[in-house]
């Protein structure tokens, strides 16, 4: 089951009370646990072909005499000793150091690697250390304790040693079992060691971690229990379980499951004694919160246009960003036009873009996104960038088309016509009207147009329009004096008249 073996140099051969712990398989898809009598606990235990070998725990009294073997200088012991359960008990808790300030630098140093108030993944980091190390440390050295000596190390001590090896910690496995236990009570944890022996290999020790009573209602035991099956894709976590109050400790033994793995609450020591020595007994038990739901940076989801691809200058174009946050957390947004920032971090997640002629080509807008809790003061969480092209705008003119039969009305000159519209010498109300003359109505619409009343000029072209439909530069007049107005929709549509009608040949008068 271990990488080497690993002894316990202590054989607890008498005999003890009765505890009702035992030892308790948390399966994939089985829950409800917390509804169990204590005779369906312990049939659970009998029935679990994962737990044949293990035995019950037993807390031993403070007087009961436990035998221990002294070292030889092979497995097999030397000779025996023996010691009262209290002595032992006072020797272990005097080597459980979480008020140290080695081993509290440490155990705070592997917590932070975590965010809550003591939870499982802050108690899976020290395991995880002290099994396997990190980027600075190698992982725990075994090494047995001296022949003819039983030695506790302080946990102070393991790490001492581990720091001349570069690893995480030395010594022997009751030395690994104080050292977690140290670790995990310097944040606060509640931790036991086991005492264990079988007939083969001899003895061996363990630490287990307090994470909460099923018969609380406000337990969240399965739901550790669940996270942990999940981060260590296992379904099989080993506990032992008190019967009557139904307090659940996790394993935090050094063994490998049937995948080759070792985690937090993997196979239980086979043997045939398996000894409770309490720590730190005087101060109540604290209860391991399940990790903190991780927050999740925002997601943009896309960048769109409302106008597409190419446009002309003068044209104004609303960007609109769509971003998700699983967190619901707001979300703040900012524009770029060319790298250049065009808005500020806000709420707002729409810019709108009025194209001058100094846009022209392709362009490259760009949408950053954060929520706060990811990124930097100045950092985006997330970006899409979309390309627009911008083209030169087309020049459109409208002159006077030759009338049939109207040789009372000059040819305008040239360097008459502004902006397209045509400027008439003589004012609105010198133009005679008649409801079907086409070419006064126009007439009027350019005076109009040319005195800043863009609004009456729409209304003369119209009625130029109703009469010829075909009335090419009306069509385009009535653009420019749409456009004058900040119509662009309604501008674009004339103008798209007046080429439509060019393009087919429609063009009149």
């Amino acid at each position: 089951m271990f990488h080497r073996p690993l002894w316990l140099c202590i054989i607890l051969l008498s005999g003890s009370a009765f505890a009702a712990d035992v030892p308790f398989v948390f399966e994939e898809s089985s829950s409800g646990y917390a509804a169990y009598s204590s005779a369906q606990l312990e049939q659970a235990y009998l029935a679990s072909p994962d737990l044949k070998g293990v035995p019950f725990t037993s807390t031993p009294s403070n007087d009961e005499i436990l035998k221990f073997p002294v070292a030889g200088g092979s497995i097999s012991p030397a000779g025996k000793a023996e010691k009262k359960a209290e002595e032992i008990n006072k020797t272990l808790n005097s080597r459980v150091e979480p008020d140290n300030s080695r081993v509290h630098d440490l155990a705070l140093a592997l917590a932070a690697e975590h965010s809550g108030d003591y939870t499982i993944d802050q108690v899976c980091e020290i395991y995880s250390y002290l099994k396997y190390g990190n980027n600075t440390k190698k992982p725990w050295s075994y090494a047995r304790d001296p022949r003819g000596v039983d030695y506790f190390n302080f946990a102070s001590k393991s790490l001492s040693a581990g720091d001349d090896a570069k690893c995480a910690g030395a010594g022997d496995c009751d030395d690994f079992a104080i050292l977690m236990s140290s670790l995990v009570e310097s944040i606060g944890g509640t931790t036991r060691i086991i005492l264990a022996r079988n007939n083969i290999t001899g003895g061996h020790a363990y630490a287990e971690v307090y994470i909460g009573r099923l018969s609380d209602p406000n337990d969240r035991v399965e739901e550790i229990i669940k996270w942990l099956q999940e981060e260590y894709d296992t379904d099989r976590i080993f506990t032992h379980i008190e019967t009557d109050a139904k307090d659940v400790w996790l394993n935090l033994d050094w063994g490998n499951d049937a995948k080759g793995n070792a985690h937090p609450g993997g196979p239980f020591f086979l043997g045939d004694r398996h000894y409770v020595l309490c720590i730190r007994d005087t101060y109540g038990k604290t209860a391991v919160k399940p990790p903190e739901k991780a927050n999740k940076p925002p997601k943009l989801v896309s960048l769109i246009a409302d106008k597409s691809s190419p446009q002309e200058a003068g044209t104004v174009i609303t960007w609109t960003a769509e971003a998700r946050d699983a967190d619901d957390d707001p979300i703040l947004y900012r524009f770029f036009l060319e790298d250049d920032p065009v808005t500020k971090w806000a709420k707002e997640k729409q810019w709108v873009w009025t194209i001058t002629e100094d846009d022209l080509g392709d362009s490259q807008i760009e949408v950053q996104v954060r929520d706060g809790k990811h990124a930097g003061p100045d950092k985006y969480d997330g970006s899409k960038v979309a390309s627009f092209t911008i083209n030169e705008p087309e020049q459109t003119t409208v002159a006077v088309a030759e009338v049939a039969n109207r040789p009372t009305v000059p040819e305008t000159p040239k360097d008459e016509i502004k902006q397209g519209a045509i400027v008439e010498p003589e004012s609105v109300n010198a133009i005679p009207l008649d409801e079907t003359d086409a070419w006064n109505w126009f007439r009027k619409g350019v005076t109009l147009y040319d005195q800043g009343n863009y609004a009456d000029s729409i209304k003369a072209f119209d009625k130029v329009i109703e009469i010829n439909p075909h009335h090419t530069e009306a069509w385009n007049n009535k653009g420019l004096a749409l456009n004058a107005l900040g119509l662009i929709t309604e501008a674009d549509a004339a103008f798209a008249k007046a080429k439509d009608l060019e393009i087919h040949g429609l063009i009149s008068p």
